[in-house]
C-alpha cells in the first residue's frame, strides 16, 4: 500500500500498487507518478473507506488471491478483504475482482465481549509444518470496552499477534470457478486452538507468565495523568519517566509496562483482573506493590473464592521509586482452561498494584493445543488515583 500524494486519482488515499521487479531488491521506477501502478484503488466506498493496504498473496489450485486490509488502521472497523485475480495479467487492474466490495472477509467490528480481537488486519499466510494446511498471522487490538469518554489513544495502536487457520472454498465469477480462502472469524484471546498439522506439540514449560496489562479488567477505568514532582532546581519533572530512565530503562520500555486502573469507586465497590483460559497449575506467584497495610486481593478460580493474599508494603527511594514490587507465592489448584480473578474490594483492601501472574507446577506431557497470547503492568487502586513509579525486586521475569 502507499499514499497517492500526487492526487492523480482525484483524492488522497491509501491504494495498493504493483510494480515489476528488476532484481530481487529493485523495483521498476515510476518517479512520483503512481497512477500507472495503482492496482487496487480506494474509493471511499463501503467498509474500506479511503484506505486499502498491506496486500499479501495466497495461491490454491491455480487461483491467485490477494488478502488486503481496509479502512483506518486505528479504527474498530479495520479488517481483511479478498481480491481474486481473474485475468491473465496480474499487473492489469481489470484482472482483479474484489470479493469483499460489500463486506470484509475477516473482521470483528461489534464491540461485544472483551477478549474477541477487533481491528483485525495485515495478514501473513504461513504453511503448517507438513505443508498440508495454511494458517494466517494477523494483528488485532486489545481494548474496546473502555468507555468512549476515556482518552486511551495509545491503546488504539496497542496490538497483539494472533493466529487463525485458513480454509478453502470455491466461488463462481463470470462463469469460471476459483478456489479462494475462507478466513472464518477471529478466535478469542486465550482460546485453545488445535495444533497445525505436523506440529509435534511442545513440552509444557515449568512456568507460565501472564502480564497484568493483557488481563481483563473490571471496575471503573480511568485515563490517568502522570504526576510531576519538583526537582532541586524548582522545575517539575516526570517522576515515572525520569526515574525509570535514570535506572537504565528506556521510555519506550516504560510505556509498555504501565497501564492504570482505578478500583471500586462506583457500583458495588469491587474491581480487579480476570486472567482467562490458563494452563493447569498448582502454584501461583503474584508480583505486586503497595504502600499501606491490609493491601491485597481475593483470589477466585472460575468465580469461586479460594483464598486471599495480603501484601507487605515496602518503600523504595523517594527520589525515583517510592514503591517496590515483591513476589507472593500461593499453593492453589488451577485446572486447565480456568479463569483466575484477582478481586479488590473497597473498604476491605488497601491500594495495590499488580505486575504479573506466574503459574507453575502444571501437568507434564505434550500440550494438545497452544494458547493465543494473553497476558504488562496494571495498577488497581481502591481510593485516590495515584502514580506508581516502580522498581523491580526479587526474581526477574
Amino acid at each position: 500500500g502507499g499514499e497517492d500524494k500526487s492526487n492523480t486519482t482525484g483524492f488522497s488515499a491509501e491504494n495498493i500498487h504493483i510494480s515489476r521487479m528488476l532484481s530481487p531488491t529493485e523495483l521498476e521506477s515510476h518517479g512520483n507518478d503512481l497512477s500507472d501502478v495503482i492496482l487496487f484503488c480506494a474509493k471511499n466506498k463501503g467498509w474500506s473507506g479511503w484506505d486499502v493496504e498491506a496486500p499479501t498473496i495466497v495461491q490454491k489450485d491455480g487461483t491467485i488471491t490477494m488478502i488486503y486490509s481496509g479502512t483506518d488502521t486505528k479504527s474498530t472497523q479495520y479488517a481483511l478483504g479478498l481480491c481474486v485475480c481473474i485475468g491473465d495479467d496480474p499487473s492489469d487492474p481489470a484482472s482483479w475482482y474484489d470479493l469483499s466490495a460489500d463486506a470484509p472477509a475477516f473482521s470483528n467490528t461489534v464491540q461485544g465481549e472483551y477478549g474477541t480481537p477487533y481491528g483485525t488486519g495485515v495478514a501473513a499466510p504461513v504453511p503448517s509444518a507438513d505443508g498440508t494446511e495454511t494458517w494466517m498471522y494477523y494483528h488485532a487490538k486489545l481494548y474496546y470496552d473502555i468507555p468512549a469518554e476515556v482518552n486511551r489513544d495509545k491503546e488504539a495502536w496497542t496490538r497483539i499477534i494472533n493466529l487463525s487457520k485458513i480454509n478453502w472454498t470455491t466461488v463462481e465469477i463470470e462463469g469460471n470457478t476459483y478456489t479462494v480462502p475462507d478466513l472464518g472469524s477471529p478466535s478469542k484471546m486465550g482460546e485453545s486452538l488445535p495444533l497445525p498439522s505436523g506440529d509435534p506439540g511442545v513440552t509444557p514449560r515449568a512456568e507460565y507468565l501472564f502480564e497484568a496489562e493483557h488481563a481483563v479488567p473490571f471496575g471503573t477505568i480511568y485515563n490517568l495523568e502522570l504526576q510531576e514532582k519538583q526537582g532541586d532546581d524548582g522545575e517539575p519533572y516526570n517522576l515515572m519517566f525520569e526515574g525509570i530512565q535514570g535506572k537504565g530503562m528506556s521510555l519506550d520500555g516504560c510505556m509498555r509496562h504501565f497501564d492504570w486502573f482505578a478500583a471500586g469507586e462506583e457500583g458495588d465497590g469491587t474491581s480487579g483482573l480476570h486472567f482467562r483460559n490458563l494452563p493447569a497449575a498448582k502454584q501461583i506467584t503474584i508480583r505486586a506493590a503497595c504502600t499501606e497495610e491490609n493491601a491485597g486481593f481475593d483470589i477466585l478460580v472460575n468465580g469461586e473464592k479460594k483464598t486471599s493474599v495480603q501484601f507487605t508494603p515496602e518503600a523504595g527511594s523517594e527520589e525515583a521509586f517510592p514503591y517496590v514490587f515483591q513476589d507472593y507465592t500461593i499453593d492453589i489448584e488451577i485446572p486447565q482452561g480456568a479463569t483466575v480473578t484477582l478481586q479488590h474490594v473497597r473498604g476491605e483492601h488497601a491500594d495495590a498494584a499488580v505486575d504479573y501472574l506466574l503459574l507453575s507446577g502444571g501437568q507434564e506431557g505434550k500440550s494438545p493445543a497452544f494458547w493465543l497470547g494473553i497476558g504488562v503492568l496494571a495498577v488497581l487502586v481502591g481510593g485516590a488515583v495515584t502514580l506508581l513509579a516502580t522498581k523491580r525486586s526479587g526474581q526477574k521475569k
